[in-house]
């Protein structure tokens, strides 16, 4: 969940301070029920997650590939979620999908941000081996 001093803060720090970011009248105007959230906001949770959970302290985060399906409004519940693809164990390589996802009105999970990134950790050991071709799932 992004608050408003959340959002005011990233724009600063940014320094794109589209009104529909930080003005709820000009989010209105533009269609949208209240301020939004920056995309790279809402993206950097899998920062967390790459870098605290999966692999896990010691990556370092090679790439993203993010495409903004739908609109993270400030205060709204959001769930990070980032599954393992595919692992390179020789290279310490991991290909990770990652979504962001909210709920909607009627209760179904609305899909707000899908991509791929791409770590690397040589310190997490991967049981086996798993067939190597990140180029099915990265963009061309």
């Amino acid at each position: 969940r992004f608050t408003q001093s959340d959002i005011n803060t990233f724009s600063e720090l940014v320094g794109d301070r589209n009104p529909i970011h930080l003005n709820p009248e000009a989010a209105k105007k533009a269609g949208f029920p209240n301020t939004i959230c920056h995309g790279m906001l809402v993206a950097s949770l899998f920062s967390n997650v790459m870098g605290m959970q999966l692999p896990g302290p010691q990556s370092v985060y090679l790439s993203q590939h993010v495409s903004f399906r739908a609109p993270v409004l400030a205060e709204e519940e959001v769930i990070a979620t980032v599954k393992v693809e595919q692992f390179y164990r020789k290279k310490g390589l991991i290909l990770l999908r990652t979504s962001v996802e909210k709920e909607g009105a009627d209760g179904k999970r609305i899909l707000c941000i899908d991509g791929h990134a791409m770590g690397m950790n040589r310190v997490v050991s991967f049981d086996g081996e798993s067939e190597w071709s990140p180029a099915k799932f990265l963009p061309k």
